[in-house]
């Protein structure tokens, strides 16, 4: 990975406008992949005080990451799903969801609110944590529902929905969801 940064760093230095190098920056990324989920994709004690604030900041977390082009475009499709049903799933926890390519890969942020939030759950409770799946649109339907219809299942766990509730490491909370959906490192893919 050293390697790569190198290379990349090396023809940057090469670029003569910002258009350049930005263009080789996607191209890069692009080749690479990148797991679904990592570190800088969690937020922890959100302050969000509504659904909406959650959801703008995990979408807005996948553009600072790189992750998406557009964070306003990632969260009409978001909201676009949202006004389908809500994607409050229970036990305080929510999956908003779409697939959009707003985003660069498949990705997977978690937002851990401090204080819960109303948002239309199928059991009326409050959600405390949300878990954002954003796929790519151009990946077809199948990978999209394989990593959504895991996600869904997990929700039912008693165990794993208290694992993710009083961890507060990122790097863990990664390995946790990463272990839990059993898919390889980049299966977000590009």
């Amino acid at each position: 990975m050293f390697t790569d940064c190198e290379r990349l760093l090396a023809a940057a230095m090469r670029c003569t406008t910002a258009e350049e190098a930005a263009a080789g920056l996607k191209q890069f990324t692009a080749q690479r992949g990148a797991p679904l989920t990592e570190p800088d994709l969690v937020i922890l004690d959100s302050d969000a005080q509504t659904k909406e604030e959650a959801i703008k900041q995990a979408a807005d977390r996948l553009y600072v990451t790189g992750r998406a082009e557009n964070s306003r475009a990632l969260e009409e499709a978001i909201w676009q799903r949202e006004q389908t049903y809500s994607t409050g799933f229970g036990h305080g926890f929510a999956i908003p969801h779409c697939k959009t390519d707003a985003v660069r890969f498949n990705s997977l942020a978690l937002v851990k609110l401090r204080t819960p939030v109303h948002w239309n759950s199928l059991d009326g409770q409050p959600v405390r944590v949300a878990v954002l799946f954003a796929a790519r649109d151009h990946n077809g339907a199948n990978g999209h529902m394989k990593v959504f219809a895991r996600l869904a299942r997990l929700m039912m766990d008693e165990n794993f929905r208290m694992r993710i509730e009083n961890e507060n490491d990122a790097q863990a909370l990664c390995g946790i969801i990463r272990d839990a959906l059993q898919i390889d490192a980049t299966a977000g893919g590009h």
